[in-house]
C-alpha cells in the first residue's frame, strides 16, 4: 500500500517537474480565415496553411521574404527579420492583414478589469466582473 503511494506521488512529482520544464520555443503562423491561405517564404516552395489553424515553420536567422494569399489575392508581401533571439525563444509570425492581440497575463487577474473599468469609464459603465 505504501509503494502505491510512493509510487503515484512520484508520478505526479514527474509530471509537475516536467510541464514546468517543457517551454515552448517554435516559431508559428496562424490562418484566422475560413479558407485555406497559401504562404511563400523567400524563393522555396509555397505551402497551404488550412483553415483556422496554425503551423510550425522551421525559418533562419536573418531577413526573409514572406508573401501569404487568399484566393490567389495577396494579402501580404513584406520583408520580415528573424533575430537569435526570436529563433531562440519562439513566437508568431503575422502573416495575414488582421491584427493579433497576445495576452501575457491570466484574464481574470484584477489588474485587467480595472484596465477595462478606466477604458469603460467614459461610457459610465462599470464592470463588476469583466471575466
Amino acid at each position: 500500500m505504501i509503494w502505491r503511494f510512493i509510487s503515484s506521488a512520484c508520478g505526479i512529482l514527474f509530471f509537475f517537474t516536467f510541464v514546468s520544464c517543457t517551454r515552448i520555443d517554435k516559431i508559428e503562423i496562424y490562418n484566422p480565415y475560413d479558407t485555406a491561405m497559401k504562404i511563400k517564404i523567400d524563393d522555396g516552395a509555397g505551402f497551404e496553411l488550412a483553415a483556422r489553424s496554425t503551423s510550425p515553420i522551421d525559418i533562419s536567422v536573418g531577413k526573409h521574404t514572406i508573401s501569404s494569399s487568399l484566393f490567389d489575392k495577396k494579402i501580404l508581401d513584406t520583408v520580415v527579420v528573424i533575430s537569435s533571439e526570436f529563433k531562440k525563444g519562439g513566437g508568431y509570425l503575422n502573416v495575414t492583414d488582421q491584427p493579433v492581440y497576445l495576452w501575457s497575463q491570466v484574464y481574470g487577474e484584477q489588474w485587467i478589469q480595472d484596465l477595462h473599468n478606466d477604458l469603460q469609464e467614459k461610457s459610465d459603465t462599470i464592470v463588476d466582473g469583466a471575466f
